[in-house]
């Protein structure tokens, strides 16, 4: 083995962690080189690679939200990484092309920002090849290796609705 690709998120909090963990270690143990890919880049990648002009990856990401980011097969940067909830005005309507779990279970409010595939379409789920086709595989060390949060954990939203552990 001489490389370990990892996703980075957003996603779930113990997912991406135990990913994250999982490839540090691996790297350690083996020697192999370290490289990351965003969870929504690599979902992205193979809508952009299959000719879709304008992507928008979608992620459910639980508390009634999810996790967007907007791509164009034109070379340009990829939008922000944002946390909204399915009916925010400001993702607006486009030609986009809305791939991920997001997608399929906000269908219906979404279909009205863009275009959405079939609930069985491949592009609706990350996989190895889309990690591969959206990371530039440039070797990063292992502690530079961490998860990418977009939002605060559910542990501290419910810490914080807690009655007693108010000041």
């Amino acid at each position: 083995m001489e490389r370990i690709l990892v996703g980075v998120g957003p996603g779930t909090f113990t997912g991406i962690r135990i990913a994250a963990a999982t490839a540090r270690s691996l790297a350690l143990g083996t020697g192999a080189a370290l490289a990351t890919s965003p969870t929504l880049d690599a979902l992205a990648a193979p809508a952009l690679s299959a000719g879709f002009p304008e992507v928008l990856a979608v992620i459910d990401a639980r508390r009634k939200q999810v996790f967007v980011r907007a791509y164009s097969s034109g070379g340009s940067a990829p939008g922000e990484i944002l946390c909204l909830r399915p009916e925010d005005p400001s993702l607006g309507e486009t030609d986009a092309i809305l791939v991920g779990d997001g997608a399929v279970r906000y269908r219906e409010i979404l279909s009205e920002v863009g275009r959405i595939p079939p609930d069985d379409s491949p592009l609706h789920r990350v996989s190895a090849a889309g990690l591969v086709m959206a990371a530039d595989l440039t070797p990063v060390a292992v502690e530079e290796v961490v998860p990418i949060y977009v939002r605060e954990p559910d542990a501290e939203v419910r810490r914080d609705l807690n009655p007693w552990n108010r000041s």
